[in-house]
């Protein structure tokens, strides 16, 4: 008849520690996943105090399975190793948990040109993954890793944001030509040679 041990778990510093109430102790230590969706997370188990080889068993999220002490390719997400010394009569289970960082975003706020000059402004805002952000634009006007750009003519302008881990958003903005003065003129003929003609001038826009 097999155990079936009872785990307790411990987090400290980022390690996950299982202690067994029996003769096996399993350790786990976890690497959580980099970027948002990816799957590059990893954990590893270590048991101790059976009758040695030990085999591993892996379950998690989406049918996800693995025979290795050390798991790879997981996502995030909450896992369970089982493992069995080779008498197969001690057993221990213990979960983990892969965490993963917010999604990275990106928004761009703009302001356009106005009488026709290349006065536009634009700033990026990055928000998730793992700060310091670096920023790429595709502008060519001064600084192309600033978030903030200036002088920006009518247009559409791509940029490129990657976080601390190299996870990368893009963004968009387009610059638009805001229209200069227009000018509506209403005139009151001159009658009989005299000086009395008028004109009237309305800003209609600008």
């Amino acid at each position: 008849m097999k155990k079936i041990l009872t785990t307790t778990l411990l987090i400290l510093a980022g390690f996950i520690s299982v202690f067994a109430s029996g003769h096996i102790v399993s350790i786990i230590t976890t690497t959580n996943v980099n970027c948002f969706g990816m799957c590059d997370g990893s954990a590893t188990a270590i048991a101790s105090g059976g009758i040695g080889p030990y085999a591993y068993a892996w379950t998690g999220p989406s049918g996800y399975t693995s025979a290795n002490a050390t798991a790879t390719n997981m996502c995030a997400g909450t896992y369970t190793v089982t493992a069995t010394d080779s008498s197969d009569m001690s057993i221990a289970t213990a979960n983990v948990t892969i965490n993963q960082p917010a999604q990275l975003t990106v928004t761009v706020n703009s302001n356009g040109m106005s009488c026709g000059n290349c006065n536009g402004t634009a700033t990026a805002v990055a928000s998730g993954g793992i700060p310091p952000y670096s920023y790429l634009w595709n502008t060519f006007n001064g600084d192309m890793f600033n978030p903030f750009q200036n002088n920006l003519c009518a247009g559409t302008y791509n940029l490129t944001v990657t976080d601390n881990y190299g996870c990368n958003n893009t963004g968009m903005v387009t610059i638009s030509n805001s229209p200069g003065f227009i000018l509506s003129i209403t005139t009151t003929p001159a009658t009989c040679d005299s000086m009395n003609g008028s004109a009237c001038v309305n800003i209609v826009t600008g």
